[in-house]
């Protein structure tokens, strides 16, 4: 089954599911703050729904099947919509704010359904994917499992940006987290610089690492994963900083 129609049957089964208090005019006008959020100075998404929520009395269940259905349908729209060089830019631009931020105010409405919903966007949408990996992280408490472990090891299906963009989270994340997370984050990432092949992405990992994990910033180790980087051919500022980094590791621990 393409996504196109397992979206149509998922929507049509929300839907009947819907509770009837709930109006096309409810969801229209969420997605009306969902765009106005996006303009400098404005509300976050969460507060605009948070405040959309109290005004007009809708429990958690309510609000989370009206995000739900906003995601389900900038979906179907976003996969209809293909390359069709004919869309206006503004078009998808709109588009793109009303879906992301729909998958950004979930994170606080989630359960199984909203988890499921955005697995479906990981793997299956890549305009929306960065927003879905932020709020399924958020909502599994940065445990690095399904679909966020494929994303570090399906290198044929997810890029060096859908990778960039874990590591990102994790590493923001270990600096409000408890002890035993920080050390799992550690464990993941210190497993993770092992296997990445992304110069960008290794200068990432590689000054966390250098400052979480023991042992890590002066060692042979270190030395030998910041080495396979080294391009004399070329002059850049991924090369500049690699190449420092180098330079000072093998001060101490010997070329």
């Amino acid at each position: 089954m393409n996504i196109h129609l397992s979206l149509i049957l998922r929507t049509l089964l929300l839907i009947f599911l819907l509770p009837t208090s709930i109006m096309s005019a409810d969801i229209e006008t969420l997605k009306e703050l969902m765009t106005e959020s996006a303009s400098v100075g404005m509300a976050s998404p969460l507060e605009k729904v948070r405040g959309f929520q109290q005004d007009e009395k809708l429990s958690d269940e309510q609000i989370r099947v009206i995000l739900m259905n906003i995601v389900r349908n900038a979906l179907i729209k976003n996969e209809s919509l293909g390359a069709d060089k004919s869309v206006r830019r503004d078009e998808r631009v709109v588009l793109i704010l009303v879906a992301e931020g729909a998958l950004s105010a979930l994170a606080s409405y989630g359960d199984e359904h909203v988890k499921s919903l955005l697995r479906d966007v990981i793997e299956k949408c890549k305009d929306f994917r960065y927003v879905a990996v932020s709020s399924y992280m958020s909502l599994v408490n940065y445990a690095v499992t399904d679909v966020v472990t494929n994303i570090l090891t399906e290198t044929t299906k997810y890029d060096v940006m859908d990778r960039y963009h874990v590591y990102d989270e994790l590493i923001n994340h270990y600096k409000i987290c408890n002890e035993a997370q920080k050390k799992s984050i550690v464990f993941q990432l210190d497993t993770a610089v092992s296997r990445e092949d992304d110069i960008c992405n290794t200068i990432l990992l590689d000054p966390f690492l250098a400052e979480a994990q023991k042992g890590y910033a002066n060692s042979v180790r270190r030395r030998d994963l910041l080495r396979k980087y080294v391009d004399p051919a070329k002059t850049n500022r991924a090369q500049e900083i690699i190449q420092k980094e180098l330079s000072r590791v093998e001060k101490r621990v010997g070329k």
